[in-house]
């Protein structure tokens, strides 16, 4: 194999000879490495021929300058082959815009202020500043405008009063449009609904939010319908006459609308009863009524209160927060900070306690050095360590439920009574939780006397048929399997009635039914018994439709065969309607089942809206008007779900 060194050595299967040595009459033989390498060449021709071996160096460092050089060159060719094909792109995106071949003039008028391709840019930065949740100011500030310049110096950036007079109703007016056709193609609607105030009170807003199945793949889907500004009193008038001039506004016709999802706020009640929609309480929101009321019955409160002083004095400054952060590593603990506990999320206090379990160590060590100061901390006890791990391990089951209820996909309504089962079995009084029987009782009886009256109401039909009509439940948290059954089947032998009266071939028709009795004989003058009935004018009972039969038949026959299978609790319930086996042997609890999976088990959309409201109005944002926010606030979730194209 030739190296660099081959024109100073010969080489054999164990020796590297050295040419010039020979030609000095000097025999030389380097033993050769088992790896082949040419260290030991290389060592010979610098301590014994060092001319050569300077002259050998300069080669290979002009190789190396003429290879790098060649390399420059290939990556500059490419780089202008890959501009040429960024310019091309322009090209087609400008002939796009204009739809048309484009012009030297052309070309330069299409960044003018009303240019194709400036309005593009224009229509990018709105949806930026409203998916992200910046100021409209951003378009004048220094650094945004830097920016602009140096992507594209052609472009001019519009003001901030032009970006809110103009871009942003042209870009709310689109998307309006998308929405309401979207809705227009929907069967069926469920809407959920809640109110919100900003920390100071200047801006109150309703939300209305429809859910519903994609035509082709079945899968949930949701867009905000509105963020209404509420103005004068938080009345039930007030509030239905809001939802009810948006869903005109958006051609939602009330009788696609299956349920409403609201919370449990007597005004909401009623303002649902004031719509005529069937309504339910969001399922997160009774969970919380239950445990608050269960915390509060817990009575160490000074412990509670402790630990919040804990988080306080972390957070308080710098200085506080680097001593923490010196306590973690000494204890060889990741960096995770101690959380806050939020009067009005249960689900912060535990999620406090389980961040103070995972730091004991820490804070151990935190609240022993602070000891030696001033400012000192009281001491955690082990009797009070050990009251935290169980009132963590109490809220537990309790978090993972609220979590699983606010899930964009899988948490519909039918999974309220399962999980509400669930969670009866987890704070059942009889077990042994020592000093938390109390909390525990609390919640049990709180959750269970809310939920019992749910279930009893006038929703409570629809909360059991979800259940029934899901694979993943069916009868199995059913107190009665054959109550359910009958219920289940009552539902799907109505449904095949309408089946068939919408099918124009299946109407029914009863008077046929009698005329077809009179023609079967004629009456013969001298028979006795035909007189008789002619004269007592016997009324004769109908005999039943066979399609109407029929429909009743094979909604029995879908009912038992959709039972006689086990509930899946790992089952796509969307993916097993959508199945062309579900398609052919349960037509019709397919349709009731689609209906009822529009329906989600809570509120959470709207307060997930909400929290992209408080990100909006913040303190420098106070003045923005309710009209700017609410077409803020639409943009921002109706954008990322619709596209920005």
């Amino acid at each position: 194999m030739l190296t660099k060194y081959s024109t100073y050595f010969e080489r054999t299967l164990q020796f590297d000879i050295c040419k010039l040595c020979a030609e000095k009459k000097v025999a030389t033989e380097l033993k050769r490495q088992k790896d082949g390498g040419t260290n030991g060449m290389r060592y010979h021709l610098k301590n014994k021929h060092l001319e050569e071996f300077t002259m050998l160096e300069k080669q290979i460092s002009d190789e190396k300058d003429r290879l790098r050089q060649s390399s420059s060159t290939f990556k500059q060719t490419k780089l202008g082959f890959k501009r040429k094909a960024e310019d091309e792109k322009v090209g087609v995106e400008q002939k796009k815009a204009t739809g048309s071949n484009v012009t030297i003039a052309q070309s330069f008028s299409m960044w003018d202020e009303e240019g194709a391709m400036s309005k593009r840019i224009d229509r990018a930065i709105i949806q930026m500043i409203c998916t992200d949740s910046l100021p409209l100011s951003v378009v004048s500030r220094s650094g945004f405008c830097n920016l602009m310049k140096k992507l594209q110096p052609r472009y001019t950036v519009k003001s901030r009063t032009h970006v809110t007079r103009t871009l942003l109703p042209a870009v709310y007016e689109e998307y309006y449009k998308k929405v309401a056709s979207l809705l227009q193609e929907c069967e069926t609607i469920s809407i959920t609904t809640d109110a919100w105030s900003s920390k100071e009170n200047t801006h109150s807003l309703l939300s209305l939010t429809a859910h519903f199945l994609d035509n082709t793949s079945l899968r949930p889907r949701y867009v905000v319908v509105g963020v209404l500004p509420i103005k004068g009193p938080h009345t039930a008038e007030n509030l239905s006459s809001l939802l009810n001039s948006c869903m005109v506004k958006f051609g939602i016709d009330k009788c696609k609308i299956f349920a409403m999802m609201r919370d449990g706020a007597t005004s909401m009640v009623k303002t649902a009863t004031n719509l005529g929609l069937e309504n339910g309480q969001c399922f997160a929101h009774l969970l919380q009524l239950a445990v608050k009321e269960g915390i509060s019955s817990f009575n160490e409160d000074g412990l509670i209160e402790k630990l919040k002083a804990v988080v306080r004095k972390t957070r308080k400054s710098s200085n506080q927060r680097e001593e923490f952060e010196f306590c973690l590593k000494e204890t060889e603990l990741p960096s995770r900070f101690l959380l806050p506990c939020i009067d009005v999320r249960w689900s912060s206090l535990y999620l406090m306690l389980d961040r103070f379990i995972k730091n004991r160590r820490a804070v151990d060590l935190y609240l022993l050095d602070s000891g030696n100061n001033k400012h000192r901390l009281p001491q955690l006890s082990f009797g009070e360590w050990d009251h935290i791990e169980k009132l963590c391990e109490l809220l537990s089951p309790l978090y993972a439920a609220t979590s699983f209820v606010q899930d964009r996909e899988l948490a519909t309504l039918s999974t309220v009574i399962p999980l509400y089962n669930v969670l009866l079995s987890k704070m059942d009084p009889k077990g042994n939780s020592g000093e938390l029987d109390v909390a525990k009782a609390s919640i049990y009886n709180g959750l269970k006397r809310r939920m019992e009256a749910y279930i009893k109401g006038p929703f409570g039909r629809k909360l059991e048929a979800a259940m029934l009509l899901d694979p993943r439940f069916k009868c199995g948290f059913s107190n009665n399997f054959q109550k359910s059954r009958d219920f289940l089947l009552t539902m799907a032998e109505e449904e095949a009635i309408t089946c068939l009266q919408q099918d124009e071939n299946g109407n029914i028709d009863m008077e046929s039914v009698v005329e077809d009795q009179d023609q079967d004989s004629p009456t013969s003058p001298g028979d006795p018994f035909s007189t008789f009935l002619a004269q007592e004018s016997v009324r004769l009972t109908p005999s039943p439709n066979p399609m109407l039969v029929d429909a009743t038949n094979r909604a029995k026959l879908e009912v038992d065969e959709y039972l006689a299978a086990p509930p899946s609790p790992r089952c796509d319930p969307f993916n097993f309607w959508k199945s062309e086996g579900s398609n052919f042997r349960f037509p019709i609890l397919k349709r009731l089942a689609l209906r009822h999976l529009t329906i989600p088990a809570s509120s959470a959309e709207s307060e997930r809206l909400f929290s992209a409201a408080g990100l909006i109005v913040t303190d420098q944002r106070k003045a923005l008007s309710d009209e700017n926010l609410e077409k803020l606030l639409f943009l921002n979730v109706n954008i990322p779900i619709l596209g920005f194209e």
